[in-house]
């Protein structure tokens, strides 16, 4: 089994993905585990087409993924740095792809997992929404400003429970239907309770289902296309 797990030359996303250098270090025991993070989009393409199984952390809209979503100047130059759009789909066929990104698995635009699917593609896990990190309201005063600037309560979250579903998939060779099933299962009850934990105890429910907002939309918007019943190994 080889298995890439691609992260865009982007700040943010490098950021939010850090858990994947712990989760290649756990998957290389048993799999042959490789990262793409660099600056070179062709080199990082190189990596993808030689995979079994394809992770992709980037910033993304329904009909592509981006290997730059802006330049040093923090202006947006993402229409000519796409990574995977629907022209590349020859990367994805006869593979098992896994896209954390916004939107490319909206369904009903010929979205990017649906033309991948169209294509060849196996089977596609995305989201049909966006990642949502913002803060709800409800929390903003029981978060330290670095929390609420760095939305590093929410996106801790995604860390965690991303981190822990995917190495569980390869553990126990989850279908996909299983895998994302227990997402959006652990994201849902992980932020439940880390509101809890943080105001110790909840006296007021609108507060817990307010504060869980961002992540419950997240955890709806996931969609596997494809063959739901492929497991992640065999």
């Amino acid at each position: 089994m080889n298995i890439v797990f691609y992260r865009s030359f982007d700040e943010k996303i490098k950021r939010n993905s850090a858990f994947t250098e712990r989760l290649e270090k756990k998957l290389a025991v048993n799999h042959f585990v490789e990262m793409a993070i660099d600056d070179d989009r062709m080199y990082n393409l190189r990596k993808v087409k030689e995979a079994d199984i394809i992770f992709i952390f980037s910033h993304g809209y329904y009909h592509a993924t981006f290997h730059k979503f802006a330049n040093d100047y923090d202006v947006e130059i993402h229409r000519k740095e796409i990574f995977i759009g629907k022209e590349h789909l020859d990367y994805f066929k006869n593979k098992k792809v896994l896209v954390f990104a916004c939107y490319t698995a909206m369904e009903g635009l010929d979205s990017l997992g649906e033309k991948a699917v169209e294509n060849g593609c196996k089977v596609y896990f995305g989201f049909s929404d966006r990642i949502n990190r913002d803060i709800p309201e409800a929390l903003l005063d029981c978060l330290s400003q670095e929390e609420k600037q760095a939305h590093v309560f929410i996106s801790d979250v995604y860390s965690k429970v991303f981190y822990d579903v995917i190495e569980r998939a390869f553990k126990r060779d989850l279908t996909f239907d299983q895998f994302a099933k227990q997402m959006k299962y652990y994201l849902n009850k992980e932020i439940g309770e880390r509101i809890i934990n943080r105001l110790g105890g909840v006296q007021n429910f609108r507060i817990l289902t307010d504060g869980a907002i961002s992540v419950k939309q997240t955890a709806d918007s996931i969609t596997v296309l494809g063959d739901k019943d492929l497991r992640f190994i065999s």
